[in-house]
Formats: structure tokens, C-alpha cells, sequence
């Protein structure tokens, strides 16, 4: 009986949290319409997202009611990216630990153990998911171990059917001084270690791709892609590459000045690139040369320039009490933007802050998702569904 009361505690505290977001506010209050690409028009019906360090994904409405949640009791982890089928189940990565589906009452279907990270995508039930592993290589004569990113598909059977190395695949697009510095580094560590049996981690000079997105294009842009093809988003390089895995090619390469750390990069518009650009390594004149200065950017393919941006200065417009001199348009990790036909999706996930850009540059509605705010904030994005199940 006890543990039934707290359960039930539980939900209610939660229900409550989500609904003061939205309910701060007379903007929040009504989050409004957004027009989904491809369709005619349609009101959104829920937000869906991974809980930041917890084995749990929620669906709410724009009321900020629970509409309904998965959850394991699965140990220490967080679930990156959920991704949402018509019947209820999910495919969720739980990060560097494995990938699982889960039924609409959190059954697992099927789950693979392995070093999975970031999102999943699927196209006529395979799903495509990235995979890290150890591998070697050989540089000036001496073989190193570093970490690899796989492309894999998966079956609806849960079952691997490929694995491509990035490696393989990028070789001739990592810059000779990366290799250089990551020869140095392991020749450090084996020195420090005493031998080459020790434990490679993320974020070092051995971490070449830490590839952080992964989407299936679904047209194709006569010369340069065709629908099939895989676009991936490579921070460690701050470059983007769209690959045939069939033909083991690399149709496109994209690393200039502007990227920095970049995530969630995806076609839109048939023909153009959109992505949010953390930044890490970029600064502006009016914050004393700190690094730290993310945008949302829309990039033309061909000529490689930015066509539409939205940045620190776009941001002190609509917010001036939350983003100034002293307090960036800036998240170092993670973070996401959805195009809709009428605006932008834009999620923070440093500051817990999403929002919505209409196609006129206006605010139309902004949430505070911060733990100080009462609310409960994603583990990576915020995802606008049709709930259908």
C-alpha cells in the first residue's frame, strides 16, 4: 500500500511539473499550431523526449499533461532520442550500453548490447543506428588502438545486418595533423600505462568521429545524393558526410570554418541543410573572445554558405532577461531544431529552453524546462509527434 501512495505521489508531482512549465505563462499556456512539412497543416499533439539521467521517455501535450510514459528500472544510464512508432513502441538508446525496442506498456521487444550512442533511424522497418567500438591502425609504421563509429542496421527482428566502419569510409578526410595528434597521445598513454591495454574513452585525441547524428535521406538531390544515402553529423571533425553504405562511397563532405561541434543534422526543404551548431570553438567580438557561441543554421549544399541563421543576437531580441553580454545563446553539448513550414523548433539543452520561431522570425512560445523552474528537462531533444496509438 505505501509504495502504491508513492507511485501514485509520484505521477501526480510529475504531472504537475510539466503543466507548470507551460503554465507560467500566457504565451505557454497555448503553445499554438506548427504546420508539419509535407502536410497540408496540422496541430501537433504531443512533445516526446528521453528524461535526463533515467531510463524513461515521456510523452505530453501541449497542456503539459503526461499523455503517456515508458520506463525501466535498468540501473545507471539515460535514454538518448527516443524514437516513436504508430502502435506505441519505441526504440531508445541507452547511451554506450545498448539499444532496445520497447511496447507501449515498456516491454522490451528486442535489445542489443554494444557501445550505441545518440539517435536511432528507421525507413521501412531497419533501423539505422551508430555503434562505437575499439579498432586499430596503423600510422607511420606504428599501430595504434582508437575508437571507431559504425553505421548499423538493425532488423525489426532486433538482429545487426551491417556494420560499416567510419574509418573506412573517412580515412582520406581525416586531416594528417588529427592522426598525428592522436599517434602522440597513444604513444603517451601506453608510456603512462605501461603497456597498450588500457581503456579508450570519449573526447580524447583517439575519439576521431564521436558521429552524433544519423538520418536516412528520403530524396534524392541529383548530384549529390540519392534518397537511400546516409547523412551523418561527425563532431569530433565538425564536418557532415552523407554516405552510400550499399556502394561503401562518400557522395558528400561538409567541414567548414562556421561548424563547430555541430548536432542533429538533417535535409530540409528537399534540398538544404539544416543543423544546431554548438559552437564550442567559436566566439564574438562582444564577449571578450570566450569560446561558446552556438546558432541554428539553414546551409545550401552546393555553394556551402549559410542561407538562414539564428544566433545569440536573434536570441537577445526575444529573450533580452535571459541571453546578454554575460549570458550566451550557448550550449556546449547536445541540443536540436525541427523545420516546420510555419517556423522552427529550437531546443537548448544547456538551458533547458525550447522554443518556437515562426517563418517571420517572431517568437510565437517559449518554455523554461529547467529543474529550477519545476520541470523536468530532456535527456537530448524534444520531439513534436501526432499521438496515433
Amino acid at each position: 500500500m505505501k509504495n502504491l501512495l508513492l507511485k501514485s505521489f509520484y505521477v501526480l508531482s510529475l504531472i504537475f511539473c510539466l503543466f507548470y512549465i507551460l503554465s507560467t505563462n500566457s504565451k505557454s499556456s497555448s503553445v499554438g499550431k506548427i504546420t508539419i512539412e509535407g502536410k497540408k497543416s496540422s496541430n501537433y499533439c504531443c512533445f516526446l523526449m528521453g528524461v535526463s539521467k533515467k531510463t524513461k521517455a515521456l510523452l505530453f501535450n501541449s497542456n503539459g499533461l503526461v499523455v503517456h510514459e515508458w520506463e525501466r528500472s535498468s540501473g545507471k544510464g539515460e535514454w538518448l532520442t527516443p524514437e516513436l512508432f504508430d502502435n506505441g513502441d519505441i526504440i531508445v538508446v541507452k547511451t554506450l550500453q545498448s539499444i532496445m525496442r520497447l511496447d507501449v506498456n515498456s516491454q522490451i521487444i528486442w535489445e542489443l548490447k554494444g557501445r550505441f550512442h545518440h539517435n536511432s533511424y528507421t525507413v521501412d522497418n531497419l533501423t539505422y543506428a551508430l555503434l562505437e567500438g575499439v579498432s586499430e591502425e596503423k600510422i607511420e609504421d606504428e599501430t595504434i588502438k582508437y575508437l571507431d563509429n559504425y553505421i548499423t542496421t538493425i532488423s525489426e527482428s532486433g538482429e545487426i545486418q551491417k556494420k560499416i566502419s567510419l574509418f573506412s569510409l573517412l580515412k582520406d578526410y581525416i586531416p594528417e595533423i588529427k592522426l598525428q595528434t592522436a599517434l602522440k597521445y597513444y604513444k603517451k598513454q601506453v608510456i603512462k600505462n605501461g603497456s597498450d591495454d588500457f581503456e579508450l574513452i570519449e573526447n580524447t585525441p583517439l575519439d576521431f568521429f564521436h558521429t552524433n547524428s544519423i538520418r536516412v535521406l528520403q530524396k534524392s538531390n541529383p548530384g549529390l545524393w540519392e534518397k537511400g544515402d546516409i547523412l551523418i553529423s561527425i563532431r569530433h571533425m565538425n564536418a557532415l558526410a552523407i554516405v552510400d553504405i550499399e556502394n561503401l562511397k562518400v557522395k558528400y563532405f561538409l567541414s567548414e570554418n562556421y561548424l563547430s561541434k555541430q548536432h542533429d543534422a538533417q535535409i530540409v526543404e528537399g534540398n538544404k541543410i539544416l543543423l544546431f551548431n554548438n559552437g564550442n570553438e567559436l566566439s564574438i567580438s562582444d564577449h571578450s573572445g570566450k569560446n561558446g557561441y552556438s546558432s541554428v543554421l539553414l546551409i545550401n549544399p552546393i555553394s556551402k554558405k549559410i542561407v538562414w541563421s539564428y544566433d545569440h543576437n536573434s536570441a537577445k531580441k526575444h529573450f533580452p532577461k535571459r541571453y546578454s553580454k554575460a549570458k550566451l545563446f550557448y550550449s556546449s553539448s547536445r541540443s536540436s531544431v525541427r523545420k516546420f513550414r510555419n517556423g522552427y523548433l529550437i531546443y537548448l539543452y544547456r538551458k533547458k529552453h525550447l522554443f518556437f520561431i515562426n517563418e517571420y522570425n517572431n517568437l510565437e512560445w517559449s518554455l523554461d524546462m529547467s529543474k529550477k523552474n519545476g520541470g523536468i528537462h530532456s535527456s537530448f531533444t524534444v520531439e513534436p509527434v501526432n499521438k496515433n496509438f
